[in-house]
């Protein structure tokens, strides 16, 4: 979960530095970044499930 949410702060961070020469790896590594953070939800929501939150 720690590794989800770090990649996707680090994939806006580098798609947010592209963005001056590429909007097409801009895009990419958005939505990388969604997925990433996308991930940590599912996890996140698994983890309350079981652990009865």
């Amino acid at each position: 979960m720690i590794q989800a949410g770090r990649s996707g702060r680090q994939n806006i961070a580098e798609g947010s530095r592209c963005a001056a020469t590429s909007s097409q790896t801009e895009l990419r590594l958005v939505n990388v970044a969604r997925s990433s953070l996308e991930e940590l939800l599912l996890d996140y929501e698994r983890t309350t499930c079981v652990i009865g939150i």
